[in-house]
């Protein structure tokens, strides 16, 4: 080691050289500091920097740097870097990671776009997510499926299903999704007419029975009104009426009864039902025409009643008419007319059952 005691320098007592090391000392014998203006090469070894650095700086820096700016066009950190306080729009404009960043607060995004390639997926269940799996279309999956999409048209999908035109969406309860389903084209109403047009003297009995006595009132057009499954309406035959779907139907039996008078005389018509096509029967419902007059003179008179059934099986509910006479049968009869409805039944369907 060398020691050299300069006496022309003030407050420094030695500088002393070992192994390369230059190092200087004051008269306490503390290193004392070295102010250096210019080194265009070598290494410099300190324990602290202080001032301005300018330059490149090649190799680790072990430390803190603290105050001031660090100005730099790029720069590379291969470990961890830690910013206690806020990395600013201002201060950073692009991140560029191939790896994951984690926000343990959130993100907020003041302005601008989010932008992803594919999907948003939920932490720690990574089968429930919203994709963007093509081209204007966007997915929600639950489960690993995909329960939800809207396509480029505005259209709604359940799964990948979009139904039908016509077709709407019901609900299966919160056990199962949603599907599309066509819903039922039969008619909310169905209006049919029918009239007598065979008549019938003292008949205590069916009403129609020879199979031909009743017409569909068509003398202005208005028989038959109904859409869809109904549009067919009531059909007949051998006096029975059959309805043309299910439903909730209205029966309603107008009769127009003429009889010579006497007391006592009296007409009743009657609604007859089936539940077993005709097997058995029974009065649904019925009215009565009353003869007040004087002896021998002709009454004219009418009278109606109605019923309303649930029709479940088209095959075997079914009904007629008939009328039956109160005593000396030989004077009573049903009137008709092929051109008016006398006696008629008018047939309504009220709606589903």
């Amino acid at each position: 080691m060398t020691v050299i005691r300069p006496n022309s320098i003030s407050g420094v007592s030695s500088i002393t050289g070992s192994g390369g090391d230059i190092s200087i000392f004051r008269a306490d014998g503390t290193a004392a500091d070295v102010t250096v203006n210019n080194i265009t090469s070598g290494v410099i070894t300190a324990t602290t920097f202080k001032g301005a650095v300018e330059g490149n700086i090649t190799g680790n820096i072990t430390g803190n740097l603290s105050g001031g700016t660090i100005n730099a066009t790029s720069g590379t950190i291969t470990g961890n870097l830690g910013i206690g306080g806020t990395l600013t729009y201002e201060d950073v404009t692009n991140i560029d990671s191939v790896g994951v960043i984690t926000a343990r607060n959130g993100i907020n995004i003041s302005s601008g776009s989010l932008t992803i390639p594919d999907s948003i997926i939920h932490s720690g269940d990574t089968n429930t997510k919203i994709r963007f799996p093509e081209a204007d279309a966007v997915t929600i999956e639950t489960n690993g499926s995909e329960r939800l999409r809207i396509n480029s048209a505005g259209s709604w999908g359940i799964g990948a299903s979009f139904g039908t035109t016509g077709q709407v969406l019901t609900s299966r309860g919160n056990s199962s999704s949603p599907h599309w389903t066509t819903p039922s084209t039969q008619p909310a109403l169905m209006a049919d007419t029918w009239r007598l047009i065979t008549q019938f003297i003292n008949a205590q009995t069916t009403l129609g029975s020879g199979g031909s006595d009743w017409e569909r009132d068509d003398t202005y057009g208005n028989g038959l009104l109904g859409t869809g499954a109904a549009s067919a309406g009531m059909s007949v035959s051998n006096g029975y009426f059959s309805f043309p779907t299910t439903g909730f139907y209205s029966v309603k039996f107008y009769g127009h009864h003429s009889m010579s008078y006497s007391d006592g005389r009296s007409i009743v018509g009657y609604i007859v039902y089936t539940a077993n096509n005709f097997s058995s029967s029974e009065y649904a419902t019925y009215y009565t025409v009353n003869c007040i007059g004087n002896t021998g003179q002709i009454i004219h008179a009418s009278s109606s009643c109605e019923k309303i059934f649930d029709i479940t099986d088209v095959s075997n509910q079914k009904f007629k008419l008939a009328v039956g006479y109160a005593q000396n049968a030989t004077s009573g009869r049903t009137t008709v007319d092929t051109n008016a409805n006398r006696t008629y039944v008018i047939v309504t369907r009220l709606g589903d059952t």
